[in-house]
């Protein structure tokens, strides 16, 4: 088994576990999780990008795309977990006749819906999990109509959220394999690699301005942007932040998100 697919597997074994977690999450309306689908939203109607053909790259349970449907949009997902494809299409099914052919399996290093284009394409979540994260978005770049948008998210490699969580679990001391593994896990993820997988053998970004770059390479040109702690004092009003306040999100907060234009 190879690298990639090696990182496949284990995501998905991953969340699995996670689903049901994850399904009660999109629930908590005070969950970041959850606010940032809303965030994403109110981004989307900044930039006036009207309801259109979307596809949601790690889709989850597709929660974004019910945010989406609402509102008119023709949305399509893709997850690595068939757990939660399983309730992404339980919760589209209300929307969609056929949510199961519009919510797809991620199984191997092809996009699904060979043949088609999209005029938005959101990949929240995504990248810490991708090995090689320019060929990805080159590939998502092809899928996109001219003039389309991809909207997307990278999480920082150091910020103020991963040290208060390394400091929260270092003082919940336990004498158990799981403390130890989870207090490595984010050192590993959000300190050392900036990722989930090993960054020896990745070609990764681990923050924003590389990110930004990234997307610039490829083709793309940012239209917007909001920066996010994770943390609810500090996160308020992240859609008008002060100059002041976009500066130290983008550089200490834990995930960037961009909005990027074809």
């Amino acid at each position: 088994m190879n690298i990639q697919n090696k990182a496949i597997a284990d995501s998905r074994e991953q969340w699995n576990k996670l689903a049901d977690h994850w399904e009660r999450q999109s629930k908590n309306l005070r969950s970041k999780y959850t606010k940032r689908n809303y965030w994403i939203y109110e981004l989307i109607e900044r930039n006036k990008i009207g309801s259109c053909k979307t596809l949601d790259l790690g889709c989850a349970n597709g929660f974004l795309s019910s945010i989406l449907a609402q509102r008119g949009f023709d949305t399509y997902g893709m997850d690595v977990s068939n757990q939660l494809i399983r309730l992404a299409v339980q919760r589209m099914s209300q929307y969609f006749d056929d949510a199961e052919k519009r919510f797809s399996l991620y199984e191997n290093d092809n996009l699904p819906f060979a043949g088609s284009s999209f005029r938005l394409v959101t990949m929240i979540g995504v990248f810490p999990y991708i090995k090689n994260q320019k060929e990805y978005v080159h590939t998502a770049y092809q899928i996109i109509e001219d003039g389309g948008y991809m909207i997307a998210s990278s999480a920082n490699r150091f910020s103020i959220y991963i040290i208060l969580q390394i400091v929260k679990r270092i003082f919940m001391f336990r004498p158990t394999k799981l403390w130890r593994d989870t207090l490595l896990n984010l050192a590993r993820t959000g300190i050392e690699s900036g990722g989930n997988i090993d960054y020896h053998s990745s070609e990764q970004v681990h923050n924003s301005s590389q990110f930004d770059r990234l997307f610039k390479e490829i083709g793309f040109r940012k239209v917007d942007e909001i920066d996010l702690f994770h943390i609810s004092f500090l996160d308020k009003n992240p859609l008008n932040r002060s100059k002041y306040g976009k500066y130290f999100s983008r550089q200490l907060g834990w995930n960037h998100v961009g909005v990027y234009q074809k």
